[in-house]
């Protein structure tokens, strides 16, 4: 196997072994090149108790893709010789002066012979991080500031995600299987008021096929005190909507977003029919209602989010709702997106009072409700519309005449 398709098969790779993945969550920035595990920027103290970086490398044994158990003790190193903090030559390294060739033109300095306590490592996790270990020891302690200077992550990009890197956070939880879930789904946030945008803040760590974002407004100062972020001031001069300046931000992770500056209307609302979720944020009741009916009308999963906030004698006070429909449990829903309630509603949110937590509240429960609806959480019964009613600090679920 040539370098290039090793180098193009290591996110797979790091998914199918578990031994690489718990290197990976170690920090230790790695490659696997010509079947071969390499670290590269490895801290090591000199003879004169400077910090500097060496290369470790061994030969990995491997059938199917799969890393079978260390067949060997050793270990090459490319670099200086790794010492003490008093200068002299680490011992238990078992070191020798060796030039030997290792892959394309790369040829070793050194070999390492350092044998586990009980003959033989039982995972290439244990070897590595033996190894690292004893190498990295005497520098950490000298100079850690030098040390970490020298370390950097390799970012590795999945190679069957939108992901710009790879999700190690799910690895090291070992909920990787369980986030394949939302591979090929495609989603739509309508609305990227405050809740639409922490909404995707949520769901852009997800190796999603396509994100959607629908809205035609400017993203303006008042927006940066409701989004997540902090939006710097030369954005806000350039006046540039909405889905414009989240699709730039959010992009840096997750390129699978994709940004529409215009509203849901009759003429493109069909695009929806294509999305396997839809989330709506809009304030404006005869929009949303419109938009509802038709998502009902087709059959389609979505959740619905609004804030009504007023100020009252000194203090806040008011409703976040969260609603979801699916095929089958849309009767209720039905009523809540009744016509006859929209001049109610939007007196209630006449006075658009949106404060960042509200927003990621209500974002938090709608992204709940999906990931709920699809497994992800463990739920006998899920809650198909929440009301968090601020004065009376409560949660009343299921009951859409609050």
């Amino acid at each position: 196997m040539s370098q290039m398709e090793w180098n193009s098969m290591l996110p797979s790779l790091i998914s199918l072994n578990e031994d690489l993945q718990k290197i990976q969550d170690e920090g230790i920035s790695f490659d696997v090149r010509s079947g071969n595990f390499v670290a590269d920027c490895v801290p090591y103290l000199t003879e004169s108790k400077e910090v500097k970086a060496g290369i470790l490398v061994f030969p990995m044994n491997w059938k199917n893709q799969k890393i079978l158990k260390p067949n060997d003790h050793t270990a090459y190193f490319i670099g200086g010789k790794p010492c003490e903090m008093d200068g002299a030559p680490i011992k238990g390294l078992g070191i020798l002066e060796m030039r030997h060739p290792l892959f394309d033109t790369i040829i070793s300095d050194y070999r390492f012979s350092c044998y586990p306590d009980k003959g033989m490592y039982p995972t290439y996790y244990d070897k590595v991080l033996n190894y690292w270990r004893i190498i990295t020891a005497p520098a950490v302690n000298t100079d850690p500031l030098a040390c970490r200077a020298l370390k950097k992550q390799k970012l590795i990009k999945p190679a069957d995600s939108k992901l710009v890197y790879w999700d190690i956070n799910s690895s090291r939880a070992h909920i990787a299987g369980l986030t394949d879930m939302f591979k090929g789904m495609k989603v739509a946030i309508i609305g990227l008021g405050g809740t639409g945008s922490y909404i995707l803040d949520f769901i852009a760590k997800l190796p999603l096929e396509e994100i959607h974002l629908f809205d035609s407004d400017i993203f303006k100062q008042h927006n940066a005190f409701r989004a997540p972020g902090a939006a710097p001031s030369q954005i806000l001069e350039k006046n540039i909507p909405k889905v414009q300046y989240l699709t730039e931000v959010y992009r840096n992770m997750n390129e699978a977003i994709v940004p529409h500056p215009e509203n849901i209307n009759p003429n493109n609302k069909d695009f929806l029919l294509g999305m396997d979720f839809i989330f709506l944020c809009i304030d404006k009741a005869a929009v949303r209602n419109e938009i509802a009916h038709f998502l009902i009308q087709n059959n389609k999963k979505f959740v619905n989010s609004g804030i009504g906030v007023s100020l009252r004698e000194g203090g806040l006070s008011g409703i976040i709702r969260v609603s979801y429909g699916e095929p089958d449990h849309y009767q209720y829903l039905n009523d809540a997106f009744d016509a006859t309630n929209e001049a109610k509603e939007d007196d209630l949110y006449r006075d658009n009072i949106q404060i960042a937590e509200l927003n990621a509240f209500a974002a938090m429960e709608s992204v709940f409700r999906w990931k709920q609806s699809l497994g992800f959480y463990q739920n006998s019964a899920i809650s198909y519309d929440l009301a968090f009613v601020l004065n009376k600090n409560k949660i009343i679920y299921d009951d859409p005449t609050v």
